[in-house]
């Protein structure tokens, strides 16, 4: 009996407790899923990534969650406390839908707000509290290849070089 109380008292304190996740996505490029089903508790998902070359990241965050009324309770929720990508703290919006009277659906969504142009190796943060047993978001990371564009200063050494060719062929004809 008292090894029973003992595992039901251990199983209590280990329920608010969350295991950290890292993911090591790799090198990505196009759009790659992320996720994660969480229990109980508060968590911090690491994801890595790394890009071959100068990109544009985005990147985005979603908790479904149901409200049921009566009994006034949410099924699935995760309370979002921070999301960063690179320290560049994530924007959180909520919308909630009526799907039938005392049943909402509540959407919560985390993003970039402005893409961020960089290259070589990444991290995306997302810490919250899960307050079901299992609870869940979904998402995507999102990169662009960002192509190069001349400076005026290119055109104009162009256009000099072009000039002084030509120049150069005048005056060997005359």
């Amino acid at each position: 009996m008292k090894l029973t109380l003992m595992a039901v008292a251990a199983l209590a304190l280990s329920a608010g407790a969350q295991a950290d996740d890292t993911f090591d996505l790799g090198t990505v490029g196009g759009t790659v899923p992320i996720g994660n089903t969480v229990f109980a508790g508060s968590f911090v998902d690491t994801i890595n990534f790394d890009l071959a070359s100068l990109s544009t990241v985005t990147a985005i965050a979603l908790n479904t969650s149901y409200f049921l009324d009566p009994p006034a309770t949410t099924l699935g929720k995760i309370s979002f406390l921070a999301a960063s990508l690179d320290g560049v703290p994530l924007t959180l919006s909520i919308a909630t839908t009526s799907l039938a009277p005392g049943l909402d659906v509540i959407v919560q969504k985390l993003f970039v707000n402005d893409a961020l142009k960089v290259g070589g190796p990444h991290t995306l943060t997302i810490a919250g509290v899960a307050d079901a047993f299992s609870s869940a978001y979904t998402g995507s990371i999102s990169v662009t290849a960002v192509t190069s564009v001349p400076e005026p200063e290119t055109y104009a050494l162009m256009l000099a070089g072009l000039a002084a060719i030509g120049w150069l062929a005048k005056r060997r004809s005359a």
